[in-house]
């Protein structure tokens, strides 16, 4: 009836018979008329009946799940765009308290929620009009705002998905939001922005949406201040700058840090936090709950103030010296080089005094230490710290009295300062500042226990332990809001000192070098297929089957050494796939056959065979190869003797190699290496390894994921450039030259390139490809080694041909010396 009468008479329900407007089932049968009728049939009492439910407030689950159902439906007076009005008036704290916690709460339910997550994310969407696509963003991103990681993570690469493919979207949304007043939510569409812009190969759209952000964040000289959404905007300039794209408009330094921002001048001192009530004035006070949670993690001794603002480490990356000022590494090398100066420059009767002076001083210091008794034991009396005091103050002016006024100034201002202080820790950064400021903006940015209290005391009542990927407290979200806040004015304002106290050249480029990111945008995969059975599973790349016979110990032990029925490497270094018979080389791969347990044995007793083979491969030049070839097949690899492919971390799949997150701490000069001089002639890796781990902060993804990939070098020289959302790689054709199978199909990590299109590198360049090969049967007892042999072999790619082997092998003896086997 709630469908049919007002498609028929104009008129809803409840107008014919009032009385029945409270009713929950009136109610419910009306929301739920909306996903089905005719959305012409929609009037202005349809509207005001729907704002008195919703004001109600005991549907105003239902009355968002309705919203989410039909968000997307382009003709739908209630669709996206109705949502987006209702939510972009509210304030913070307002829409937290109604509509983010109904994120939270009804998430995993199998409801709109998921439904649209899941769509947005996975499904064929290519048949879907722009509209719909833009409507469906729309009510995404107002997924941003909740304190739910999980939802929050996977809203995230649900619209980089949903608008990699139609950038031209993600230009109207940016508009849509530009002035929402929530920087959880306005963080997020900058992160989209950079995921979209990495992953496009349209240089024409990567301007676009660079134009459109440069507008949006930096035009003005004054970004917002939050430094993960700085990070992510500047990522999006950087991104155009690099392919060429950067629109003339757009001055690349003027979205460059640092940015014009001045200090905090309402940072409270703790007596004030106390007076004004937000902070309990003492253990006692603590009642539990929301308020008592936010103080335990920001001002206590919570995971949070610890490892996140970082008070239980003594090293921030930042100094209190404010910028364009002398610095903390230009302060303490003065101090040092006049200290040494001012030594240097005493007479013999000076540097005796001196060094008396200093003796003291040393024994001073360390009876200070001691208690009474251990100052009896060690020199037959105790001294208090007044006659500790008087005596060092004595030898302090003893020594003075010997030096001319402008040495006792170099004494005072530098010796004094550099002997006490040698790392300038005076110079660290108070994070109490951080611990306050923090702490305030939580309850200016609206958290209250009238709206939350209830909320943050129970979102994690299951229990989630310490980990990081978990959902939230509303205040947990102010939280991180305020700490990004607070970095950005740091940023702005102070020496950036990095994690090498000694290299005056730091400077702050970006997140990365605070390991402070948690989503990487450019990465769309949430898991990769289960893991393989290592017992003998064949896949295309690595079609070798090993059977292990029936045996009893002694044949076992035996086998050891029976290396000849090995599984040759040739069979994994070419390979052809059998869907189009194109040829794969192996650049790298990992392998692996295991023995089955048989459910009569004790696992903890039967004796268990492996093998295992690693696969690496380099570049070096045609006219060092004879050299190496021959050093290479004298060589047993075991003990990590050749230099391996390096692993990434801090750095988008989709910046890798280009960003400066990857170039900043690589110096490309050392691309060709010589292993610390062992090599005869100098090599280039071939391969790198990618991995996001489960367990932190980014809570988008399933499990950790890794992959391998080509070498930074591998990809400039060859001219590849990564394809969007999974682990390939393509030529200047838009053709697949490099990519890693496992990450499709289930099997063993493996890096496979062209053959045709590495012949063709190499012959051009003059080079040559070289495999290390190293293997190893082992015998297993539970966790106890009980005997292994080594194996190790090279081979070589050269115009086209494959050659090398075969494994030399050495039995590894239990006094820890190895054998070599004919």
């Amino acid at each position: 009836m709630s469908v049919q009468i007002p498609e028929r008479t104009g008129l809803e329900l409840v107008e014919l018979v009032p009385s029945i407007k409270s009713w929950d089932i009136a109610q419910s049968a009306f929301l739920q008329s909306l996903i089905w009728r005719d959305p012409t049939k929609i009037i202005e009492a349809t509207k005001d009946y729907l704002n008195e439910v919703y004001i109600e407030g005991d549907c105003v689950e239902e009355v968002y799940d309705l919203m989410l159902t039909i968000a997307a439906e382009p003709d739908h007076p209630f669709n996206a765009k109705f949502l987006h009005q209702h939510l972009l008036k509210l304030d913070l704290s307002d829409r937290d308290m109604v509509w983010s916690i109904y994120l939270a709460q009804n998430y995993d339910q199998e409801g709109a929620i998921d439904r649209l997550l899941e769509w947005a994310w996975n499904a064929e969407k290519s048949h879907i009009l722009d509209d719909a696509i833009e409507l469906c963003a729309i009510a995404l991103t107002w997924f941003l705002s909740t304190s739910h990681r999980y939802v929050r993570d996977r809203a995230t690469k649900a619209l980089v998905s949903i608008l990699y493919p139609r950038p031209h979207i993600l230009l109207k949304l940016i508009e849509h939001f530009a002035k929402v007043n929530d920087l959880y939510v306005t963080e997020r569409p900058c992160a989209v922005s950079y995921g979209v812009s990495m992953m496009s190969d349209s240089p024409k759209t990567i301007g676009e949406l660079a134009s459109k952000v440069y507008k949006w964040i930096f035009s003005d000289g004054k970004p917002p201040v939050h430094i993960l959404l700085r990070d992510y905007a500047l990522g999006v300039i950087e991104t155009a700058n690099y392919r060429g794209a950067l629109p003339p408009e757009i001055d690349i330094e003027n979205a460059r840090p640092p940015y014009q921002t001045d200090w905090l001048t309402n940072i409270p001192s703790e007596d004030e936090l106390k007076a004004s009530g937000k902070l309990f004035a003492s253990s006692r006070d603590f009642a539990g709950g929301g308020r008592t949670a936010i103080e335990f993690s920001v001002m206590g001794f919570g995971d949070f103030t610890r490892y996140v603002i970082g008070t239980n480490f003594s090293f921030f990356p930042w100094s209190s010296c404010r910028l364009h000022e002398q610095g903390k590494f230009q302060i303490i090398s003065e101090r040092k080089r006049k200290a040494e100066e001012f030594i240097n420059s005493l007479t013999d009767r000076q540097r005796q005094t001196w060094q008396r002076y200093k003796t003291v001083q040393s024994n001073v210091e360390l009876l200070k230490r001691l208690g009474k008794e251990e100052q009896i034991q060690k020199i037959g009396r105790a001294f208090s710290e007044d006659e500790l005091n008087e005596l060092s103050a004595h030898e302090k002016a003893r020594f003075l009295k010997m030096l001319g006024r402008s040495k006792q100034d170099i004494f005072r201002d530098f010796v004094i300062p550099h002997e006490n202080d040698p790392q300038g820790r005076e110079f660290d950064f108070d994070l109490s500042t951080a611990q306050r400021w923090i702490f305030q903006r939580v309850f200016e940015l609206g958290w209250i226990e009238e709206k939350f209290d209830w909320f943050d005391r129970h979102i994690n009542r299951n229990g989630s332990g310490r980990h990081a990927n978990k959902a939230e407290r509303v205040g947990k979200k102010y939280q991180w809001i305020a700490y990004h806040e607070f970095l950005a004015y740091v940023a702005d304002n102070f020496e950036f000192v990095g994690d090498d106290l000694y290299d005056s050249q730091h400077k702050y480029r970006g997140s990365w070098q605070i390991s402070i990111r948690d989503i990487d945008p450019s990465l769309l995969l949430r898991r990769v297929p289960d893991e393989y059975d290592f017992n003998n599973t064949i896949t295309w790349w690595q079609p070798v089957e090993y059977v292990f016979s029936e045996s009893d110990e002694k044949e076992k032990v035996n086998w050891i050494t029976q290396v000849e029925d090995c599984p040759n490497p040739i069979q994994f270094l070419e390979i052809e796939n059998p869907i189009d018979h194109s040829i794969w080389l192996t650049l790298e791969g990992h392998y692996r056959w295991r023995e089955k347990e048989s459910v009569e044995e004790d696992p903890y007793v039967r004796v268990k065979r492996n093998i295992w083979f690693q696969v690496r491969s380099y570049i070096a030049h045609k006219n060092d190869s004879e050299e190496l070839m021959g050093w290479l097949q004298k060589q047993n690899f075991m003990g990590r003797r050749m230099p391996e492919s390096e692993r990434i971390n801090e750095v988008y799949i989709g910046e890798f190699p280009w960003a400066s997150a990857y170039k900043q701490y690589r110096n490309e000069e050392e691309e060709w290496v010589v292993r610390d001089g062992h090599l005869p002639a100098p090599v280039v890796i071939t391969g790198a390894g990618y991995t996001c781990e489960n367990g932190t902060h980014d809570c988008s993804i399933d499990e950790t994921i890794s992959a391998l990939l080509p070498s930074s070098w591998l990809i400039q020289n060859m001219g590849l450039r990564w394809s969007a959302g999974k682990f390939r790689y393509v030529d200047s054709n838009n053709e697949l030259t490099a990519f890693d199978p496992s990450i499709d199909e289930p099997g063993p990590s493996v890096l496979l390139i062209s053959k045709e299109k590495l012949t063709s590198f190499l012959i051009e360049n003059d080079l040559v490809l070289f495999w290390t090969i190293l293997a190893e049967r082992l015998l297993v007892r539970s966790s106890e080694w009980t005997g292994s042999v080594e194996m190790s072999g090279v081979y070589s790619f050269q115009n086209g041909i494959l050659a090398g082997g075969p494994l030399k092998a050495w039995q590894r003896l239990s006094s820890g010396e190895k054998r070599l086997l004919e």
